[in-house]
């Protein structure tokens, strides 16, 4: 989550929004639609709203049914895909990330050699979670011209809290947004879809559940746009300042630390392999210190000695920083 969210205009409106829960939302999202776009500077003609950016992979896998999903190693809900593939005979390729050194990249190049055709949906996330890192021009390149053979789904969840450009939706190319990370709200349950395709959007649209964001989430988004969007935009920015310098430290840091790579990143959370210890032992010891950190285990090509560590606020992170120091210590 965003270390400095949530901003107090959101908190402000929570408080009085309570009366909205009375009432059922509109079924076709239209005013939160209208501010989903303006937030987020989408210029895609068409946008699903979504119960969260999960319910995304949800409707794309089920409603649409590739003939095969290509997950480009490490990315989020890369196992639920899996399930849900599986449930519904879907084949899944994962395709492992190349690492060296403190850098850990996506093997794009590898997917020339799969032979993507119409019917295939290749998934990743940008900035990739949980190593942190964005897609360079040269990697941007590759994947675009990859969207004629087949559905190109970016994940970018985490991408307001980077200085990385975003993905445009286009033909092939379908981008998936969340506002629960950079606003610090993740029991609102709110992100979308942003399509260029008016057959594939109506086909997702319909697939949709009836009131699949609820009122209070609808009500929140669309008062922001009305009448905090310099706001947010404020503070979107004084967020990215600071994760960017509090990243830089916590990195240094922990770079210091015996038997702890940390890899190069973009975003608000730091990958790390831990070669002494796995996990649970090392979660474990990190608890019994008021510390606790994502475990990498289910992430596909990686395993139980790394770890997403969030970049927090300072106080917090020189706590964190103790207490690896503590539990490195004596392995």
């Amino acid at each position: 989550m965003n270390p400095l969210a949530p901003p107090p205009f959101l908190v402000h409106e929570l408080l009085h929004a309570l009366h909205t829960v009375v009432r059922y939302p509109d079924p076709s999202y239209r005013k939160l639609v209208e501010a989903l776009a303006e937030i987020h500077g989408i210029e895609a003609p068409y946008v699903v709203p979504l119960n969260g950016a999960a319910e995304g992979y949800t409707l794309l896998i089920a409603c649409l049914r590739p003939r095969r999903v290509v997950i480009l190693e490490p990315t989020f809900g890369d196992r639920d895909i899996e399930a849900m593939c599986v449930a519904l005979g879907i084949d899944v390729v994962h395709v492992a990330p190349k690492i060296s050194g403190s850098a850990l990249r996506y093997s794009i190049e590898s997917l020339e050699d799969l032979g993507l055709v119409e019917g295939d949906m290749l998934v990743l996330s940008d900035p990739c979670n949980p190593a942190g890192f964005c897609l360079d021009q040269r990697e941007r390149r590759i994947l675009e011209n990859l969207a004629s053979d087949a559905l190109i789904v970016v994940d970018e969840a985490f991408k307001t809290l980077t200085r990385c450009s975003p993905f445009k939706p286009r033909d092939g190319v379908v981008v998936l947004r969340s506002l629960t990370k950079e606003l610090g709200v993740p029991g609102l349950r709110i992100g979308f879809l942003a399509i260029s395709d008016e057959r594939l959007y109506r086909v997702l649209d319909a697939c949709r559940q009836p009131w699949n964001v609820n009122s209070l989430a609808s009500y929140i988004v669309t008062r922001i746009a009305e009448s905090y969007l310099e706001d947010y935009r404020a503070f979107l920015e004084h967020s990215r300042q600071y994760i960017e310098s509090e990243r830089q430290w916590l990195h240094t840091r922990l770079g210091r630390l015996p038997s702890l790579r940390v890899f190069g990143s973009d975003s608000p959370y730091l990958l790390v392999e831990h070669r002494a210890l796995t996990h649970p032992d090392m979660q474990r010891r990190l608890v019994e210190r008021g510390v606790y950190v994502r475990d990498c285990t289910s992430f596909y090509g990686l395993g139980p000695r790394y770890s997403r560590i969030s970049v927090r606020l300072r106080h917090e992170n020189e706590i964190l920083v103790e207490a690896l120091e503590e539990v490195l210590r004596w392995c």
